[in-house]
Formats: C-alpha cells, structure tokens, sequence
C-alpha cells in the first residue's frame, strides 16, 4: 500500500477540526489530499491493469496432472538384457506428445519378457511422461483393482482435488473406474502412460469364455495419452504391434544364466551352451534354471543330464502338452520344486497350495485366516510372520513365484485355500471393507473355479469350508457379482443340508441369505420362499420370540413393502417390535428400527397420525 504521513499541530480529538481555511493544518492536509485527487486516476488505472493482467494469468494456468514415477507393484527384475531392436520399436512407435492418442501392443509367448521389457521402457523413458500408471489386466477384477490403486495414488498426489477424493472414497469400483477415465480426459492431460499387463483374454470373436473382456472399454474417452499392452494373444490387434521373440543372440542367453546362477565363465562351459540351446532362447526358463544353480552345488553337467530325464519323462506323461516352450518351463520348474521340497517340505507344500490362490497377491493375513483345524506343516507356515517370511523366501530364490500346474486330485489343498480366503472376507462393519473385499476377488475367483468344478461337496463334513463357500457368496453378492453369490450359497446350502440337515441354524442361515440375494435379483417368489423357510426353521430351532427369529420377520416385513405388500409388512414390522421390546427395550437399536419402518409404512400409506406416533 503506497502511504505518506502528514503531521499537524492537533491531537488526535481535533485532527480533523479545523477551525477556518486558514488553519495551518487545514492548508497542510487539502494540499495533499488535491495531490491525491490529481494522481488518483493514474494510480487506480495502474492497478486495474495488474488486477486484470491476473485475471488473465489465472485463467491461463494449466492444471497440474504431474505424478511422480513408481516402480511400486511393478514386477520389476534386475536382470535384463539385448531387446534393443525392440525398445527402439516402441520409442518410435510413441513419437507424439500424446495429444494424439498412442497404442504398442507386446505381444509374444508367455516367459518371453514382455511385462520386463514393458518394465525396462517406462523406467528408461520416465521423464517423456507427466504419470506412468501400471494396471494388472489379468482379468476384468484386477484390472479393475489396479483402478482403484491408482485412484488412491492420485488422490494422495492432489488431495484437494474434489474428483480424485470422490475417486479415492469410492465403494463402487465401477465408479471409480469412470471418474479415473475422466481425469485422464481432462483437456490438458495427456501426457500420461497407461500400461495394460497382461491381456492374455480378451474378448475377441469366438472366444467364448465369459471371463474375457475389451480391454478397450478401460481406455478414456479422449482420443489421448500413450497406451503399452502387453499380451499373448496373437488375435489381439490394437495400434502398433511389436512382437517379441526368443533371444536369437546366445550370448544374451549366456548373460542371463550366469546373473541369475552366480556363476562364472559360462560362455566357455560347453554344458552351459548345451543347456541354453535346450531353453532355446526363453528368458524366464532362464531365469528359472539360474536360480535352481544358484541354490544348489551340483554342476551344469548334471543339471542338463537331470533336465533331459524330467523332459523325457514329461514327454512320456504329457504327450499333449501344447509347445517346446511349456516343456521347456515345465522342466526347470520341476526341477527347482523337487530341490525345494528336499530343502522344506512345508515350503513345497506352501507352493502346491499356492496352485489354488491367485498368484498375484498371497499376504500372511490371508493364509492364517484358515489356520484352525489346519494341517501340521500349514500350521508351521502360519505360525508367525517370520515362519511364512522363511518359506516365502527359499521360494523367491528359485524364482518360484507363480504356481505349479498340479494335478486335480490335491482336494486338500483346494479345501485350504478355500478356507483361507473365505474366512477372511470382511464384514461391512470393518474398516475400509470395499478396498479389502477387491483386493480378495482374485483369489476367490481362483477358489470358485476350484469348488464349481474340481473339489464340489467334499468338504460337506468341513464346518470350515462350509462357512467359508457361504462367506464368497456374500463377499460376491457385496461385489455385485450375482451369478456366482447365488452359485456360492447353493453350494454352501447343499453342502450343510448333507452335513447338518435342513432345520439346522448354519444351514438357515445360508437360507436366510439366499432369501436376500433373490430380493436382490428381483425374484420375489423365491426370495418369499427363502424367507418364510428361514423363519419356519428358526421358530422351531429358538423359538418365535428369540432375537434372531426376529430379525427374520423384520426383513420379512421390508421385503413385503417392497412389495407394496402394506398389510403383511405391518404384521411383521408389530410382530418384530414387540419381540424386540420384550427382548431389548424400547431404545434398543433393532426396536427403534423396527420402529422407523413402521413410520415410514405408515407415511407411505398416508397414515400421518400412526407415522408421527
């Protein structure tokens, strides 16, 4: 603020009392305040043009869309060498500044080193972006899943953003989903990456499995941005195709054996030659034999020797076993999992197991939430996190990360991930619920596969196993998924009705969710029916004034007026608040809900003085 002070003889009750024009402090302050009037319009133009040029300076700011790199649940390998011919492909590929939207598919077999050299780009080319986002498209839920990761990261980046807290608060994955697409449309953002990993079923003409999915559906709405896909399908044609192949360089293979396996001179060791012309160029069967060499002290003579008997063996097991290449991997896993299994047979246990989660994402918290009633060598591995962290760690050093292919008839172990997964489903009364229910999914749809089809009612003596299919169901129904809820609790119902018989209270309680799930649906004739079961049973299990039988006829008397049914909800809705008062009180929670629906059945019948009452 410009300002000048002007003294006069006054004190400060006579400052602006003059008592003629010829004051001396009247002609001192009328000769500033004329200056004043003279130079305000220049002083007040000046400042209308500085107030106007930041109009125009605001309104000229560009948002912000900057997140800093992370390899953080990246996939990433230290070891990694050639593919130069194929990093050049890409950088080519994505000249542009993205203001023109970008797709480079990788496509090529499985271990070829797609997601590593997908890996090696974004870490080389980081700063040509504004955001690189990595997304796990495995299948539709984890794809989805990587969504809400990533709308977590962006929120903690821009807190203040209305539309990434919207994102970050979500319950609905499909919801977020949609916000996230419209943040990278944002007219100015389009300087991001997006990496789809792993597009190995997509949803293509003849493909029939209702697992796959158009992974373009995923893609923003603005014709923006840089988009990497990796897959193995070759029918998948999206942008620019770069195909990666087999290492055709030995000495490339060479390089990988010898980082992976610690050992020396290998480019002389005419074993080692004759073992990487046997993988024939495959990064990952590579990778895998390395590590076996690495843990043991055997050399590559009778590493080959011992790779040729398994293969020989595999070929005369599984003639139909689709390529060299599977056999190839097959082989140096084989031979790495009977070395574990010597070393710690809990930990070879752990991998088999393994088999039936996905084999994405296995935490501690998970596999202890089936330690009850376990096997001895299970309960070893939970015992703490060191135990698990032990057997999780012999398993990374052979590079074992994924699950073997093991044969249908392990039903034990199906029945303990089953278990496992199960009895970790959360509640909705737990903290962040939503986020821990997804980060489930995959591995339940692992589960479901393995109880629809493979393990069916052979767990119907296993209480366990039993709440445990209940507990997908809910944990799919909260999902929205309501064909396989409905397929859960129907198992789950079986199962009980085998074990327990039809009226008793586990098996009414999967009745009585049944009931929920069809309201749900939309199928009231077999929803009524669930419900008046579920009712019937418990009256004669505890009685018609017990707690639980009461909330049956509450829900009862919602699904009736829902119905429109208004007679038949108000009989349950004064059955259930009587009981409740008998059993509670007055101020209990469930009496007073019972009695907020009543006045709300009342409102809606335009019965004001009952509803008031």
């Amino acid at each position: 603020m410009n300002a000048e002070p002007v003294a006069i003889p006054a004190d400060h009750l006579n400052m602006v009392k003059f008592a003629s024009r010829q004051n001396g402090g009247y002609e001192k302050v009328s000769g500033h305040l004329q200056l004043l009037a003279e130079e305000a319009p220049e002083a007040i133009g000046a400042r209308w043009e500085e107030q106007d040029r930041i109009r125009k300076a605001q309104a000229n700011v560009k948002e912000d869309f900057t997140v800093p790199f992370s390899l953080s649940g990246i996939p990433e390998t230290d070891i990694f060498v050639g593919r130069k011919e194929e990093l050049a492909k890409i950088k080519e590929a994505f000249q542009g500044d993205g203001s023109q939207r970008t797709v480079v598919l990788l496509h090529g077999l499985g271990g070829i080193g797609k997601t590593q050299l997908a890996v090696t780009f974004v870490k080389e080319h980081r700063d040509t972006y504004s955001a690189i986002f990595w997304l796990n498209g495995k299948n539709e839920d984890t794809l989805k899943q990587s969504f809400a990761v990533m709308a977590n990261r962006l929120y903690k980046e821009y807190p203040s953003s209305a539309l990434l807290r919207t994102a970050a608060e979500a319950k609905d994955v499909d919801q977020i989903v949609g916000i996230i697409r419209q943040w990278l449309s944002a007219k100015e953002n389009h300087r991001w990456m997006l990496v789809f990993d792993n597009i190995d079923n997509p949803k293509l003409p003849g493909n029939e499995d209702p697992q796959a999915y158009d992974v373009r559906l995923y893609f923003p709405e603005a014709y923006q941005g840089s988009i990497l896909i990796t897959t193995r399908s070759s029918r998948l044609k999206i942008g620019k195709v770069v195909c990666v192949r087999k290492l055709v360089d030995i000495r490339e293979s060479i390089a990988i054996l010898t980082s992976t396996s610690g050992r020396v001179n290998l480019d002389r060791d005419t074993y080692a030659i004759d073992l990487v012309n046997q993988l024939d160029g495959l990064p990952l069967a590579l990778t895998t034999a390395g590590a076996y060499l690495s843990q043991v002290s055997t050399s590559l003579e009778d590493y080959l020797r011992h790779y040729r008997t398994s293969w020989l063996r595999l070929q005369q097991t599984t003639p139909d076993l689709l390529s060299y290449e599977d056999r190839a991997l097959y082989t140096t896993w084989n031979l790495s999992f009977k070395h574990i299994q010597s070393q710690n047979e809990s930990a070879g246990n752990l991998l088999r197991l393994w088999a039936y989660f996905d084999n994405q994402d296995v935490w501690f918290q998970l596999l202890a939430a089936g330690s009850e009633g376990s096997p001895v060598w299970f309960a070893i591995i939970v015992y703490d996190e060191l135990s698990f962290n032990e057997a999780i760690r012999l398993l990374c050093d052979h590079a074992l990360i994924e699950s073997l292919e093991m044969s249908g008839g392990e039903i034990s172990m199906a029945i303990l991930a089953l278990i496992c997964v199960g009895l970790a489903v959360p509640m909705k009364d737990v903290p962040e619920y939503s986020v821990k229910q997804r980060r489930l999914l995959p591995h339940a749809d692992k589960c479901f596969a393995s109880v629809d089809k493979t393990i069916n009612l052979e767990f119907q003596d296993n209480r366990n196993a039993l709440d445990a299919v209940q507990n997908l169901g809910i944990l799919y129904a909260d999902q929205d998924k309501m064909a396989k809820a409905e397929a859960m609790f129907r198992q789950a119902l079986e199962g009980k009705e085998k074990a327990w018989g039809p009226e008793h209270t586990s098996t009414l309680a999967t009745v009585n969710d049944l009931g929920l799930l069809y309201a749900d649906q939309g199928k009231m004739a077999e929803a009524e029916a669930m419900y008046l079961r579920a009712l019937e049973g418990y009256e004669k299990a505890w009685g018609p004034e017990h707690t639980l039988t009461l909330d049956t006829v509450n829900n009862l008397g919602n699904f009736y007026e829902n119905q429109g049914k208004m007679a038949e909800a108000e009989a349950m809705y004064r059955r259930a608040l009587e009981g409740y008062e008998k059993a509670w009180g007055p101020e209990h929670t469930s009496t007073l809900n019972t009695v907020n629906n009543l006045g709300v059945l009342y409102k809606d019948q335009g019965k004001m003085a009952e509803a008031e009452a």
